[in-house]
């Protein structure tokens, strides 16, 4: 289509990229995705989330930093933190996180979950939890049952390092568990 000269509408143009991420042609699909003068979010969201299961995060970020602010909302910053817990990143998915509440976008629940997770494997202070934590109050998805097991998972976690106080970790594990108001078979 492309060297025929036909220009087809962007909704084309991203299901063809939708069917060669699915067929995992990444390099046809990078290939479609670089001939668009002006590729859109959906376009964007798909190379982000395919280079990132493919264990790509650098391509990944390449595409994100690429998108304009203008059109960037809460579900790029979470495809990316995302690809970077993935990879297991969480260094880089903290500073896009911070990233991201500079820019003034508000994290769901979904993006403490993943993040949370993403903590877990480097939690190594009593900091790392308790900064995390105030973010999640502040934002007021404590009562979300997965953000709380997210919690409680990094506290655990952050109690079996050697930097942490084991033992104010664990409490605070406890009261999150006694105070959830729903627990589901994560719980």
């Amino acid at each position: 289509m492309i060297t025929s000269g036909f220009r087809p509408r962007d909704l084309i143009l991203n299901r063809l990229i939708d069917i060669y991420c699915k067929l995992s042609d990444l390099v046809y699909a990078h290939h479609l995705f670089d001939k668009i003068p002006e590729p859109d979010i959906v376009a964007r969201m798909m190379m982000i989330v395919v280079h990132s299961a493919a264990g790509n995060p650098e391509l990944a970020w390449e595409i994100f930093s690429k998108t304009p602010l203008s059109v960037r909302d809460t579900v790029p910053y979470n495809a990316m933190i995302t690809a970077y817990s993935r990879n297991e990143d969480g260094h880089a998915a903290i500073e896009l996180f911070r990233d991201m509440r500079r820019e003034d976008f508000r994290p769901y629940n979904f993006t403490f979950t993943t993040l949370l997770s993403t903590l877990a494997l480097i939690a190594g202070q009593d900091t790392h939890c308790q900064q995390l934590h105030c973010a999640v109050v502040k934002s007021g998805t404590e009562s979300a049952t997965s953000v709380v097991n997210a919690l409680i998972s990094v506290y655990v976690k952050c109690a079996s390092s050697p930097l942490a106080s084991s033992s104010s970790m664990m409490t605070v594990a406890r009261k999150l568990f006694d105070g959830m108001l729903a627990k589901d078979e994560l719980s």
